[in-house]
């Protein structure tokens, strides 16, 4: 059934259409000719070359003449005014062109100074004898006009080529001060640093040796011309030794012991027998004893150091000097600890005291490297690793070797 209705399509077609006038009214057709023009005109067609062509170029041109419209507008400068007046076809005209030529060379302000050349000059007068026509005369009386009476102004850019680009380079400038950083410059600083400082006195035998560490806590006044540097102020050194001593005491100690047979009763199981109540029985005496016990004793020194250097090397915030001094030591206070008691003691303890006997005034010297870094024009950073030497040992009793430390101090100088 169905394909006979695909096979009469065509007449059932023809036979809808009956009765119409296959042609359309001339509105109808005029409205459908302006679409199928316009929609003509705007598509692209791959077969037609030429009509892809004059779409292109049209284009083109009127998206060129809004962008120069566009331009003149914002950016354009008005023509020069030409001057109405009578002018022969042939006149004898006077030109006095003063020209005055102003260059300046603009170049960014970390590479150099910004650099003003002037250069003037006059030109001779001369008559020029002019044969144009009115309308260029009045242009060239205009333009001598303008020349005459306002100076030619040039401003040339002038690229430094050195100017960096890179992100990492331009922040690694400014983290080092280099991007125009201002350092105070004052030659006067005052500052505070603290420390550690580990300490070794040599005592013959190499595991024997004696080593502490120490804290250390410092004011600094420093004078600065030139590179070259004097330091001096007052260090307070801390340090924390153990006092030895030998203890003598009374405890009690076995001498022997006994079974002693406290009762006796008889065996359950044969009556013929007893069974002992036994105990055994220790005989304790009092012995004397010694040992060598330690306490904390705690010591206090007041360092007056003086001491010279010179900057080897700056780099933007960045700086490095080397420095040798030397210092010497006075012992303000001393905290001597009571020693404990030994453990199992009775009674009579006694104690005597074996601590080496510690010196309360050296010199020593001292070398070390500054590592400073400008936190401001003023305020900067300082780690300062050093080596210090004494002139005696620590002990005075003893043949002992010159002792020796090393040590780390980290703090703040302010610059005025």
């Amino acid at each position: 059934m169905m394909d006979n209705r695909h096979d009469n399509i065509d007449q059932l077609f023809q036979q809808g259409l009956d009765g119409y006038d296959p042609t359309p009214s001339p509105k109808v057709w005029q409205g459908v000719s302006r679409d199928l023009s316009w929609t003509e005109f705007t598509k692209f067609n791959f077969t037609n070359f030429t009509h892809n062509i004059y779409l292109i170029g049209g284009s083109a041109s009127a998206l060129v003449g809004v962008i120069l419209a566009a331009y003149l507008t914002f950016t354009g400068s008005p023509l020069p005014q030409q001057v109405k007046e009578p002018v022969s076809a042939t006149q004898e005209s006077l030109v006095k062109p003063i020209e005055v030529k102003t260059e300046r060379y603009v170049t960014n302000m970390q590479s150099g100074v910004a650099v003003a050349k002037e250069t003037s000059s006059l030109i001779p007068e001369k008559r020029i004898i002019r044969h144009e026509t009115p309308q260029q005369d009045q242009i060239a009386r205009s333009e001598q006009y303008i020349g005459t009476m306002t100076p030619k102004t040039t401003i040339a850019f002038k690229i430094d080529d050195t100017v960096k680009h890179d992100f990492w380079t331009r922040t690694w400038d400014k983290i080092a001060g280099l991007d125009g950083f201002y350092c105070h410059p004052g030659k006067f600083s005052v500052g505070v640093a603290s420390g550690i400082d580990n300490f070794v006195q040599p005592m013959g035998d190499k595991a024997n040796d004696y080593t502490f560490n120490s804290n250390t806590n410092q004011v600094k006044l420093r004078y600065e011309n030139y590179g070259f540097q004097i330091e001096t102020g007052l260090m307070l050194n801390k340090w924390e030794d153990k006092g030895l001593y030998d203890a003598s005491y009374r405890d009690w100690d076995t001498v022997y012991s006994y079974v002693r047979v406290n009762y006796f009763i008889p065996d359950p199981t044969n009556p013929d027998s007893v069974v002992l109540i036994k105990e055994t029985v220790y005989v304790f005496d009092s012995v004397s004893k010694t040992a060598a016990i330690s306490a904390t004793n705690k010591y206090t020194y007041l360092t007056i150091p003086l001491q010279f250097g010179y900057k080897l090397a700056e780099y933007g915030r960045f700086g490095v000097t080397a420095w040798v001094g030397g210092a010497i030591s006075f012992e303000s206070s001393r905290q001597i600890s009571s020693p404990p008691i030994p453990p199992g003691a009775r009674t009579r303890v006694s104690y005597t005291d074996i601590t080496p006997e510690r010196r309360t005034q050296w010199f020593m010297y001292n070398a070390g490297l500054r590592f400073d870094v400008m936190l401001s024009s003023r305020i900067q950073l300082e780690i300062e690793p050093y080596y210090r030497a004494y002139t005696k040992p620590v002990f005075t009793n003893g043949n002992l070797s010159n002792p020796h430390s090393l040590g780390i101090n980290a703090g703040l100088s302010v610059k005025f």
